[in-house]
Protein backbone atom coordinates (compact mmCIF):
# COMPACT_ATOMS: atom_id res chain seq x y z
CA UNK A 1 0.00 0.00 0.00
CA UNK A 2 2.56 1.90 0.50
CA UNK A 3 3.60 2.30 -3.32
CA UNK A 4 -0.10 3.15 -3.78
CA UNK A 5 0.20 5.77 -1.59
CA UNK A 6 3.47 7.73 -2.79
CA UNK A 7 1.99 6.71 -6.44
CA UNK A 8 -1.10 8.49 -5.86
CA UNK A 9 0.52 11.06 -4.08
CA UNK A 10 3.10 11.70 -6.89
CA UNK A 11 0.27 11.66 -9.08
CA UNK A 12 -1.53 14.34 -7.05
CA UNK A 13 1.40 16.39 -7.24
CA UNK A 14 1.62 15.73 -10.70
CA UNK A 15 -1.60 17.22 -11.61
CA UNK A 16 -1.53 19.83 -9.15
CA UNK A 17 2.00 21.11 -10.66
CA UNK A 18 0.23 20.56 -13.55
CA UNK A 19 -3.01 22.92 -12.51
CA UNK A 20 -0.29 25.28 -11.27
CA UNK A 21 1.36 25.84 -14.47
CA UNK A 22 -1.52 26.01 -16.57
CA UNK A 23 -2.28 28.81 -14.33
CA UNK A 24 0.87 30.50 -14.36
CA UNK A 25 1.00 30.09 -18.21
CA UNK A 26 -2.61 31.87 -17.98
CA UNK A 27 -1.48 34.46 -16.03
CA UNK A 28 2.01 34.95 -17.56
CA UNK A 29 0.21 35.14 -20.62
CA UNK A 30 -2.19 37.75 -19.32
CA UNK A 31 0.44 39.99 -17.81
CA UNK A 32 2.17 39.51 -21.47
CA UNK A 33 -0.76 40.62 -23.13
CA UNK A 34 -1.79 43.82 -20.54
CA UNK A 35 2.47 44.61 -20.85
CA UNK A 36 1.98 44.58 -24.79
CA UNK A 37 -0.91 47.27 -24.55
CA UNK A 38 0.89 49.40 -22.50
CA UNK A 39 4.13 49.23 -24.60
CA UNK A 40 1.49 49.98 -27.74
CA UNK A 41 -0.02 52.62 -25.80
CA UNK A 42 3.04 54.36 -24.67
CA UNK A 43 4.36 53.95 -28.40
CA UNK A 44 0.94 55.63 -29.81
CA UNK A 45 1.58 58.72 -26.66
CA UNK A 46 5.72 58.86 -28.07
CA UNK A 47 4.38 59.14 -32.26
CA UNK A 48 1.93 61.57 -30.74
CA UNK A 49 3.78 64.01 -28.83
CA UNK A 50 6.45 63.89 -31.50
CA UNK A 51 4.38 64.98 -33.95
CA UNK A 52 3.31 67.44 -31.61
CA UNK A 53 6.24 69.03 -31.40
CA UNK A 54 7.05 68.49 -34.95
CA UNK A 55 3.89 70.77 -35.83
CA UNK A 56 4.78 73.54 -33.56
CA UNK A 57 8.95 73.73 -34.61
CA UNK A 58 7.39 74.00 -37.69
CA UNK A 59 5.06 76.68 -36.94
CA UNK A 60 7.50 78.30 -35.00
CA UNK A 61 9.92 78.53 -37.90
CA UNK A 62 7.36 79.88 -40.12
CA UNK A 63 7.17 82.60 -37.20
CA UNK A 64 10.23 83.11 -37.16
CA UNK A 65 10.70 83.28 -40.87
CA UNK A 66 7.59 85.89 -40.87
CA UNK A 67 9.47 88.16 -37.95
CA UNK A 68 13.13 87.58 -40.27
CA UNK A 69 10.55 89.54 -42.90
CA UNK A 70 9.53 92.20 -40.91
CA UNK A 71 12.52 93.12 -39.47
CA UNK A 72 14.21 92.85 -42.94
CA UNK A 73 11.32 95.32 -44.02
CA UNK A 74 11.43 97.63 -41.40
CA UNK A 75 15.12 98.10 -41.91
CA UNK A 76 14.63 98.89 -45.48
CA UNK A 77 11.98 101.69 -44.43
CA UNK A 78 14.50 102.62 -42.09
CA UNK A 79 17.84 103.11 -44.59
CA UNK A 80 14.82 104.60 -46.96
CA UNK A 81 13.87 107.17 -44.42
CA UNK A 82 17.90 108.13 -43.13
CA UNK A 83 18.00 108.51 -47.26
CA UNK A 84 15.37 110.91 -47.07
CA UNK A 85 16.09 112.91 -44.15
CA UNK A 86 19.67 113.20 -45.34
CA UNK A 87 18.38 114.77 -49.02
CA UNK A 88 16.09 117.28 -47.00
CA UNK A 89 18.88 118.20 -44.90
CA UNK A 90 21.18 118.85 -48.07
CA UNK A 91 18.24 120.79 -49.61
CA UNK A 92 18.22 122.57 -46.47
CA UNK A 93 22.23 123.35 -46.43
CA UNK A 94 21.71 124.20 -50.06
CA UNK A 95 18.81 126.47 -48.88
CA UNK A 96 20.85 128.17 -46.51
CA UNK A 97 23.21 129.05 -48.21
CA UNK A 98 21.38 131.42 -50.65
CA UNK A 99 19.89 133.17 -47.48
CA UNK A 100 22.74 133.39 -45.27
CA UNK A 101 22.34 137.43 -45.39
CA UNK A 102 18.60 136.74 -43.47
CA UNK A 103 20.07 134.57 -40.96
CA UNK A 104 21.37 137.45 -38.79
CA UNK A 105 18.19 139.48 -39.23
CA UNK A 106 16.31 136.14 -37.99
CA UNK A 107 18.54 136.38 -35.20
CA UNK A 108 18.08 140.05 -34.09
CA UNK A 109 14.21 139.22 -34.86
CA UNK A 110 14.21 136.04 -32.64
CA UNK A 111 16.19 138.48 -29.15
CA UNK A 112 13.79 141.37 -29.91
CA UNK A 113 10.66 138.87 -29.84
CA UNK A 114 12.03 137.16 -26.70
CA UNK A 115 12.48 140.86 -24.90
CA UNK A 116 8.94 141.58 -26.46
CA UNK A 117 7.54 138.38 -24.56
CA UNK A 118 9.15 138.86 -21.67
CA UNK A 119 8.21 142.65 -20.72
CA UNK A 120 4.10 142.06 -22.34
CA UNK A 121 1.45 140.11 -20.55
CA UNK A 122 2.31 137.21 -18.27
CA UNK A 123 0.13 134.69 -20.23
CA UNK A 124 1.58 131.52 -20.84
CA UNK A 125 5.68 133.54 -21.20
CA UNK A 126 7.18 130.21 -20.94
CA UNK A 127 5.41 128.42 -23.45
CA UNK A 128 5.65 131.45 -26.16
CA UNK A 129 9.46 132.01 -24.99
CA UNK A 130 9.78 128.25 -26.10
CA UNK A 131 8.54 128.67 -29.66
CA UNK A 132 10.29 130.91 -30.08
CA UNK A 133 13.58 129.51 -28.99
CA UNK A 134 12.48 126.25 -30.92
CA UNK A 135 12.79 128.37 -34.32
CA UNK A 136 15.79 129.83 -33.37
CA UNK A 137 17.27 126.15 -32.49
CA UNK A 138 15.91 124.42 -35.43
CA UNK A 139 17.69 127.14 -37.63
CA UNK A 140 20.87 126.46 -35.60
CA UNK A 141 20.99 123.30 -36.23
CA UNK A 142 20.10 123.56 -39.65
CA UNK A 143 16.87 121.78 -39.72
CA UNK A 144 15.23 124.69 -41.47
CA UNK A 145 16.39 127.27 -43.45
CA UNK A 146 16.43 131.00 -42.08
CA UNK A 147 13.88 131.83 -44.57
CA UNK A 148 11.56 129.53 -42.91
CA UNK A 149 12.76 130.91 -39.60
CA UNK A 150 11.90 134.22 -40.52
CA UNK A 151 8.20 133.63 -41.33
CA UNK A 152 7.87 131.38 -38.20
CA UNK A 153 9.00 134.20 -36.14
CA UNK A 154 6.85 136.80 -38.24
CA UNK A 155 3.34 134.51 -37.44
CA UNK A 156 4.67 134.52 -33.90
CA UNK A 157 4.95 138.60 -34.27
CA UNK A 158 1.58 138.46 -35.62
CA UNK A 159 0.60 136.52 -32.70
CA UNK A 160 2.25 138.89 -30.18
CA UNK A 161 0.19 141.37 -31.83
CA UNK A 162 -3.03 140.29 -31.72
CA UNK A 163 -2.44 139.41 -27.69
Amino acid sequence: MVPNALKLWLAGSLVAAATLAASTEDNMAQSLMKLRAEVEKLNTQITDERDETKAQMRSLILEKNELDATIGREDLKIKQLEQEIAKVKKEIATASKNSEGIKPVVVKAVADLKARIENEIPFKTSERLADVTRIEQQMNEGLITPQKALAQVWNSYADEIRM
